[in-house]
């Protein structure tokens, strides 16, 4: 069964259960797994459930401006200190699965929508890539998708709800389409179009506000001492956190419903992201 607990101390570690299917995805750099599993203890944060819709895959979406300039906080975790070396950490990051509310063509930020019939395939998919890897810890936004897409990929292993990494706050856009927003707001969608960057969701959230949120949740995890890292999060938030560690953006649409991502920090500092 799996447990549930906010930020905070835990020790419950094991392999991801290989499904017997094959992998999807074939990857060119296959991650180690680590020599054992490692106890981490993290500034408690309690989760804190919320309800409300909304995401865009078509063409260019919302979340695909959510660019971002790191801050000096983030900057540091991902810089060579002085000059010594780090010790490497593999960060794999996973798009939660389809929803019943659509989040294929709608945007759910933080509308609490649940995993579709095909999203719980699509999480099983993951789980197939992942069958090889074992993971110091497991961290997921609050949200029901995210967390129902956890369970999938490491059945029976506790599960960390980080409340920052749930998804932009979309206003009175949430559960909308991109048609039905150009249609509702022509004004507010054109200004979106003009400048996204400094964009502020009608009855939601900024995205200077959002960045700064995930580069919270981002400095959180990256205090941990793990050396394997597994999170499930949104779409918005993963193209934030890329773009911090990288300083590449992905590419517009990415990352599918789904899609398993890897990143790992070398042992100078810098982060990459591991080609598919």
């Amino acid at each position: 069964m799996i447990r549930f607990q906010p930020l905070g101390p835990r020790t419950t570690f094991s392999s991801v259960t290989k499904m017997g299917a094959e992998p999807s995805r074939r990857w060119t750099e296959k991650i180690p797994r680590p020599a054992k599993a490692m106890t981490t203890a993290i500034t408690p944060h309690a989760p804190r459930f919320m309800a409300t819709p909304s995401h865009l895959d078509s063409g260019r979406s919302l979340t695909d401006d959510l660019r971002i300039d790191a801050e000096p906080s983030v900057s540091d975790a991902r810089s060579d200190r002085g000059g010594s070396m780090q010790e490497r950490v593999f960060l794999t990051v996973v798009r939660h699965g389809e929803t019943v509310g659509e989040s294929s063509i709608r945007y759910h930020g933080i509308t609490d929508v649940v995993l579709s019939h095909l999203g719980r395939g699509q999480a099983h998919e993951a789980r197939c890539v992942l069958a090889d890897q074992e993971f110091d810890c497991v961290i997921a936004s609050p949200l029901a998708r995210a967390w129902q897409t956890a369970t999938i990929l490491t059945p029976g292993e506790a599960i960390d709800l980080e409340e920052d990494f749930r998804e932009v706050d979309f206003g009175v856009w949430e559960g909308l389409t991109r048609e039905e927003i150009a249609e509702r707001d022509p004004d507010l969608y054109a200004e979106w179009q003009r400048n996204p960057q400094a964009f502020s969701y009608p009855g939601g959230e900024a995205r200077a506000d959002f960045r700064s949120r995930i580069e919270r949740g981002l400095e959180r995890l990256l205090s941990r001492q793990a050396s394997s890292i597994l999170l499930v999060a949104h779409k918005g938030v993963i193209r934030v956190l890329v773009a911090a560690l990288t300083r590449r953006d992905l590419p517009a649409g990415e990352p599918e419903l789904g899609e398993v991502l890897r990143l790992a920090r070398m042992s100078g500092g810098e982060w990459r992201l591991l080609a598919d």
